[in-house]
């Protein structure tokens, strides 16, 4: 009879923590997916600054950080900025990258902060050659 109602409390415990800890291991696998992604858009927006330093057009700029991209999924489409900006004794060449990325998991309908979209701007700005 004892054992019974250890059972009993055991599965009560169980029914209240369970929603904490799927709270927490679906943030755990949503922010890793982010921080991800957003390496991605980074890691384009350096490509794209390098790129540009070293006498690339812009539109060949563009279309190198929107190859680097395709290879990901995002939430949108990705706004690419190609700038030069000239300095008093060099000009730098700066690209900024913007899209919005995806959440993976239903953690957006139990914690309001992951509801809606995430649009990071990642920004290189490389001094240019030459």
């Amino acid at each position: 009879m004892r054992n019974g109602k250890r059972r009993g409390s055991v599965l009560a415990e169980f029914a209240f923590v369970l929603p904490i800890l799927l709270i927490l291991v679906l943030g755990i696998i949503e922010m890793a997916s982010l921080f991800q992604q957003f390496q991605v858009v980074q890691y384009a927006a350096r490509e794209g600054a390098r790129l540009a330093a070293v006498g690339e057009s812009a539109t060949g700029v563009t279309s190198a950080v929107s190859g680097i991209l395709s290879l990901r999924s995002f939430a949108g489409t990705p706004t690419i900025r190609v700038d030069e900006v000239v300095l008093s004794a060099y000009v730098e060449s700066r690209v900024s990258v913007s899209v919005p990325l995806k959440t993976i998991t239903p953690l957006g309908s139990l914690v309001p902060a992951f509801a809606g979209s995430f649009c990071p701007t990642a920004v290189a700005t490389f001094r240019k050659e030459g």
